[in-house]
């Protein structure tokens, strides 16, 4: 990435398109961790979540 780095990690953790692949929550854990180690903000798109 050079000396530009992201400041945002976008990810679509539920209902993927097209494929339908979620993210397991011990998978979110670490990549949020690696988000929080390079200085990233998540943003997690759960649309396709159903709502309480």
């Amino acid at each position: 990435i050079g000396a530009r780095r992201p400041r945002v990690l976008y990810l679509v953790a539920v209902g993927s398109n097209p494929t339908g692949i979620t993210i397991s929550a011990a998978r979110r854990r670490e990549i949020y961790a690696l988000s929080v180690q390079y200085g990233m903000i998540p943003a997690l798109a759960e649309a396709s979540h159903p709502f309480p």
